[in-house]
């Protein structure tokens, strides 16, 4: 059965309420997860996302930059 309905409800309100009832946010890549924040107080928030996402190998990346450094 259908909630009530405010006047108030402002029309993105009614989208987001219809959505929701027509199952569109079922099943969402991520659902059930924490959202990464990106703008934290860390300034390195880009670089630990990108890590992350790209599941990198840290420890074969430090060991790259200091190869790469000892050659020059």
């Amino acid at each position: 059965m259908d909630e009530p309905v405010s006047v108030y409800e402002g029309f993105v309100e009614r989208k987001v309420r219809e959505a929701i009832a027509a199952g569109h946010f079922d099943e969402l890549p991520g659902a059930g997860k924490p959202l990464r924040m990106r703008h934290s107080r860390d300034a390195n928030w880009w670089l630990r996302c990108k890590i992350e996402d790209e599941q990198l190998d840290v420890a074969e990346l430090f060991y790259q930059m200091r190869c790469s450094q000892h050659e020059t």
